[in-house]
């Protein structure tokens, strides 16, 4: 029933929040006896992979917003080695030749810190801010597609149950009506013919029932599917009372009241004007690769050599001793201006305003998309109410209609073929009826949804 109703392009108002909160929780214990909606998407949520996903490249977004903050910290490094020489070598420490093989130590610890560069730092942070922000709607998007799914399937299990139930109704009604016709067939008030008739009516009322179960069957097995539920163990969902009469009043709603701050209230649109922002300062922050940037620096350092020597006692100098002489400190400012970079600067900004107008065009697309998919949600919701009052009519008197029908029936008025065809047509009708009213209640949700109603089907 609800194959046709496109759910990967509904992009809801707000976000189930709480449902992405019970992500982190434990998953619900297995064996109880029936499962809710919001049980069915936490239980989505905690396994969906794509959901994993998402929140896998927000960890990855904000720890490069991390990244973009610690750019405006200094930089401290330090260094230590030992070299060997052999032959003719240079002493570092006297800046005289040794033809020896020398040992020598080297120490220094450098520092470095960006005074200005043309606000190139400041623009990549709030480029990975907005970035960051992105993400998190983009896990939020995921998670309304993810629960919006569970709650058509919800619906679609709703709706076959009451369709076995009513498939059931039939064939005991007919399983009734055999019986008593077979006690009236050995008094002899009845003939054959009558009873070999509603056999063949029993087993296609049976036929039914076992096309009904079956569909009821696939329907938790997609459910299953979706939830990644182990498919070996059982899986039952809490029956709930649908009564669309309760939404009469949504006809008087006007999709024009709610619409242009809902379009600015979806994930969609959020997540693609968060994105806009970031490749707007990507751009600044490209263009200041263009001016000057000044740095401090600074550092200390020492060494040791194995042949330094006193130079008035020529006795070797210890090694302690040699730090202490050889201590080094200094500080620098440095100013360094991009001149010719072999065009890669030019190259460069040019790809990034590309990116920042190709940004500005998916927002408004995006908006667009999102209007039209609010009043497609709107005209669809219509619709199915229309359907559901035709198909309430329907059944009504599809039930009077067989009522009397029944009744002729048993009297002999009318004959078996006459009898079927008003069975078969109010069977249809009651089935139509509740494909209507799931339907209904579904749109009705998912309007609500685009209005900030978080959904729940049994309200």
């Amino acid at each position: 029933m609800f194959s046709d109703l496109n759910i990967k392009q509904i992009k809801p108002v707000k976000t189930l929040i709480f449902f992405i909160g019970l992500f982190f929780l434990p998953t619900i214990i297995i064996a109880q006896d029936s499962l809710s909606l919001a049980d069915c998407i936490k239980v989505a949520l905690e396994q969906n992979i794509s959901i994993k996903k998402t929140l896998l490249s927000q960890e990855q977004s904000r720890l490069n917003l991390n990244t973009q903050k610690a750019a405006f910290l200094p930089s401290l490094n330090g260094m230590a080695s030992r070299g060997f020489t052999f032959g003719n070598s240079l002493d570092y420490t006297s800046y005289t030749y040794f033809r020896e093989q020398t040992t020598s130590d080297y120490f220094d610890i450098n520092s470095n810190l960006t005074l200005f560069n043309s606000f190139k730092q400041w623009n990549n942070l709030k480029s990975g801010q907005f970035n960051y922000k992105s993400s998190q709607e983009l896990t939020k998007e995921t998670a309304d597609q993810i629960s919006l799914n569970i709650a058509a399937q919800y619906l679609q299990i709703l709706l076959n149950i009451e369709q076995v139930k009513n498939a059931e109704d039939q064939l005991a009604y007919t399983q009734n009506l055999l019986e008593r016709t077979k006690l009236l067939v050995e008094v002899g008030n009845q003939n054959k013919t009558k009873e070999l008739e509603l056999q063949a009516q029993s087993a296609t009322d049976e036929m039914s029932l076992v096309e009904a179960q079956n569909t009821l069957a696939q329907s938790y097995l997609t459910l299953k599917q979706t939830l990644n539920w182990d498919l070996t163990k059982p899986l039952k969902v809490q029956r709930i009372t649908i009564d669309p009469v309760q939404f009469s009043s949504y006809q008087n709603l006007k999709v024009e009241d709610f619409i242009d701050q809902s379009i600015q209230n979806l994930p969609s649109v959020k997540k693609t004007k968060f994105a806009y922002e970031s490749s707007k300062y990507y751009y600044k922050s490209v263009i200041s690769s263009r001016y000057p940037s000044l740095s401090l620096q600074g550092s200390m350092n020492t060494r040791y050599s194995s042949v330094a020597q006193d130079l008035v006692t020529h006795d070797k100098v210890p090694y302690k001793d040699q730090l202490n002489n050889n201590f080094g400190q200094g500080i620098s400012l440095n100013l360094n201006i991009p001149i010719f970079n072999n065009l890669l600067t030019s190259y460069n900004i040019e790809s990034a305003k590309i990116s920042y107008d190709n940004a500005r065009l998916t927002l408004k697309e995006t908006e667009l998309n999102a209007r039209n998919t609010i009043y497609e949600s709107w005209f669809l919701m219509n619709n199915a109410y229309l359907k559901f009052v035709a198909a309430q009519k329907s059944q009504k008197s599809q039930q009077l209609l067989f009522d009397q029908t029944k009744m002729m029936y048993d009297e002999g008025l009318i004959n078996f073929y006459d009898w079927q065809q008003v069975k078969t047509n109010f069977n249809k009708a009651q089935n139509d009826y509740l494909g209507a009213k799931y339907e209904y209640t579904y749109r009705v949700k998912i309007f609500d949804y685009y209005r900030g109603i978080p959904i729940n089907i049994d309200k």
